[in-house]
């Protein structure tokens, strides 16, 4: 079988939830034949390097253009008012791509393409008369995402009622066109088909991890002890997601300054790409606050970390971060939102809170109740060696791709 993937985010070395599910996906496809993939809509600083065992790779860096201010009015009138239009699917569609892809099909000719998200949709238009079978890689239920995070915003308005109309459309379109759906979690799958219909076929690939990645983690977590002499708190994600970044704030501002009422010593560790200016004249001005960053490697921050504290309150998928904690046997501390889509109980897997008060004494249980640490860890551990280990996702994702292909 030849699988064809296409993605909008640079595809290797993975870093981040979206192209470590693509990671996950194409490492599945590799076992049943030859996988190409064909990036587009790269932003130019960012450095692409060919994926290994990879048969076919082509990328595209998205050509913006330039305009005059009242060019940038005319553009932006057109993207709202048009029923097919949005401003992140301009952001990433470029013609010349969707001809590299065009080439690529003729040449690679793949009996499954897989497109990664609702935003690469007019990419699909041109794939119609290839005849492939296509696959729409939903992380997300996007409509729904965005109407959450709008919600918590205040600057919301008639623009932004628009764009979510249109982005309705669009991913109605893109589920009606598509053979198949895939989407992380059952309650993807809920929400996808009340607003979408029944009709086309959707499979749960959930998020999963490697847990052969974090081994080392794990001995030097064994080694270093359940508990370190000074605690450290960490949240991991990427700062641009407005989910992420609210969640960081809440970490600095109500959890964090309880926590520390009671353990004066504990550090928060706040780590991933596009930190907020808050965020890093905080660390500037507080004593145990790091903001690293992005960094090549997380596991180090996994290592010395006490208690991953995920306190999402919007958002959707389901949260590597907290599989990357239970595969480095790493406590966890979240709000409901946080574990949403993942098969766990509260004081089996995780720890559960939804107030500030309630996520602060919950880190404060991990740091003071070894048993209960432990307790939690082994089941986590358990946990994602059942059902989110890529040895057990890949089948899923092997048979998915077999039906999709007929």
């Amino acid at each position: 079988m030849r699988v064809l993937f296409v993605v909008r985010t640079d595809p290797y070395p993975p870093e981040g939830g979206a192209a470590l599910r693509n990671w996950q996906n194409i490492r599945a496809a590799q076992e049943l034949g030859e996988v190409g993939v064909v990036a587009v809509g790269l932003q130019e600083a960012q450095v692409s390097l060919t994926p290994p065992e990879i048969s076919t790779y082509r990328s595209f860096e998205h050509r913006s253009q330039e305009r005059s201010a009242l060019g940038h009015i005319i553009h932006r009138a057109v993207q709202v008012l048009h029923p097919f239009r949005h401003h992140r699917i301009d952001g990433v569609y470029d013609s010349h791509a969707a001809e590299g892809l065009s080439a690529v099909i003729e040449e690679f000719c793949p009996e499954v393409v897989v497109f990664e998200e609702v935003w690469l949709y007019p990419y699909s238009l041109g794939v119609e008369s290839k005849r492939p079978t296509t696959v729409l890689d939903a992380h997300n239920v996007e409509s729904q995402l965005r109407s959450t995070i709008e919600e918590a915003r205040e600057d919301k308005g008639i623009i932004h009622a628009i764009e979510r109309a249109a982005l309705e459309r669009i991913e109605r379109a893109f589920y009606k066109r598509a053979d198949q759906v895939w989407v992380c979690s059952e309650e993807d799958r809920r929400q996808a088909q009340a607003l979408y219909g029944q009709g086309t076929p959707t499979q749960i690939i959930p998020n999963g991890v490697s847990t052969a990645y974090y081994e080392d983690v794990r001995e030097q977590r064994e080694h270093k002890g359940l508990k370190s002499e000074e605690p450290v708190i960490t949240f991991i994600g990427g700062y641009g997601y407005p989910p992420n970044r609210h969640a960081a704030h809440f970490l600095i501002d109500r959890v964090w300054p309880k926590v520390r009422e009671q353990e004066p010593s504990c550090r928060l560790a706040l780590v991933g790409g596009s930190p907020t200016s808050y965020m890093t004249t905080q660390a500037a001005e507080k004593d145990r606050l790091e903001v690293p960053g992005r960094v090549p490697d997380v596991r180090p921050f996994l290592v010395e970390s006490d208690a991953v504290v995920t306190p999402l309150f919007e958002g959707g998928g389901t949260r590597l971060k907290i599989l990357e904690a239970f595969s480095s046997r790493c406590p966890v501390v979240s709000t409901a939102k946080g574990v949403e889509g993942l098969d766990v109980q509260h004081e089996q897997h995780v720890l559960l809170g939804e107030t500030a008060d309630e996520l602060a004494a919950q880190s404060l249980r991990l740091f003071r109740e070894p048993e209960l640490r432990e307790h939690l860890v082994q089941n986590s551990w358990d946990r994602v060696q059942e059902a989110y280990s890529w040895t057990k996702i890949g089948k899923t994702i092997r048979n998915a791709l077999t039906e999709a292909a007929g």
